[in-house]
């Protein structure tokens, strides 16, 4: 890839037949696949890409150091949302003001995701979008390097209120990622740390993962009649919805104590897990993890200079497949 200095990200888009790369040169360069030849053509720096859903056709979002952010369309129709997260401690939230012409976006949300604000010096803020298309609402994970925190936002009515927060760390965040969801009964996220370390999280942020929103009596009872209690439980639990506990009263006579479906929905809260955690870049910062289509293999990018491909093994462990040095480096490291 022909940069005249530091390329800093690189980004896939949905189908793989097109990359873009950015770099201090102050260039993003698009490169297409050529079929035929079996070779990629392209036609203050640049830190970050990421590349839209083709649902919302060729759209490209670039962050730099000069603390703007532009968006490159090659398409344009549908709905656009665009989140940055800025050193200041505030993510924000831009809307085009014209879905057709794409040239004023305005900031129709925003999230003050470090309290008392941030500065440069605190470090990097990160932010990754949940990519579950049935999710019942907007999420978004956020890295927040002064609190070094990773903390899990939900949007319900233009308004965003944090749900969970997912770790905290001795050492910076510098990347996370989540992972396509792909059916999963849980999200997944992969964080890289200043620290050499890469973490995967399991997390359950919702009682009916991927249904409708339910927020009130009435939106549940209409669920339930859709889908019926078999059905739900079916997906909840080997045990009845409404299932009878046997008790006694204080006489001793025997009482029923019924757990209702009203019952999981008050009691649930959402919660996260570390599955793995290893050294990834001996000892070294991480700078980028990015996910395969299917949330199955992870790449990451370090200041050690290697790009490795990690993928978890039958007994869980997360395992380096492929390490590709960079120009002069020992093979053998």
């Amino acid at each position: 890839v022909n940069h005249d200095d530091l390329i800093h990200d690189i980004a896939y888009n949905f189908y793989g037949t097109r990359f873009a790369t950015c770099g201090s040169d102050q260039l993003i360069k698009v490169w297409d696949y050529n079929k035929e030849t079996g070779m990629w053509a392209h036609d203050s720096s640049v830190l970050c890409l990421n590349w839209a859903h083709p649902e919302f056709g060729e759209i490209l979002a670039s962050s730099s150091f000069d603390r703007s952010v532009k968006i490159w369309v090659e398409q344009k129709n549908g709905k656009y949302e665009v989140g940055v997260a800025s050193s200041d401690g505030t993510v924000r939230f831009y809307t085009p003001y014209d879905n057709i012409s794409l040239q004023n976006w305005v900031v129709s949300s925003q999230i003050n995701a470090t309290l008392g604000g941030s500065k440069d010096s605190d470090g990097p803020m990160v932010l990754t979008w949940c990519p579950a298309r049935f999710a019942q609402a907007p999420m978004v994970a956020i890295g927040c390097s002064r609190e070094n925190k990773v903390k899990i936002y939900k949007q319900l009515k233009n308004e965003w209120s944090l749900l969970l927060e997912v770790a905290q760390y001795d050492s910076n965040i510098l990347t996370l990622q989540w992972a396509p969801h792909m059916g999963r009964s849980y999200h997944m996220i992969g964080v890289g740390c200043s620290d050499g370390y890469i973490r995967i999280y399991h997390l359950w942020l919702d009682l009916y993962s991927g249904k409708r929103t339910i927020e009130t009596e009435e939106d549940l009872f209409a669920y339930e009649e859709e889908e019926g209690l078999r059905q739900i439980d079916s997906e909840m639990t080997a045990e009845p919805i409404s299932g009878r506990a046997k008790g006694t009263t204080e006489s001793g006579a025997q009482k029923d104590n019924t757990v209702s479906v009203h019952d999981r929905m008050r009691d649930f809260k959402p919660n996260s897990e570390l599955k793995a955690e290893w050294a990834a870049h001996s000892g070294l910062p991480v700078r980028k993890v990015k996910w395969n289509a299917t949330g199955t293999q992870l790449v990451s990018s370090g200041d050690d200079g290697y790009a490795r491909t990690w993928r978890m093994a039958a007994n869980g462990e997360w395992r380096c497949m492929l390490a590709i040095a960079p120009e002069g480096a020992d093979k053998n490291a």
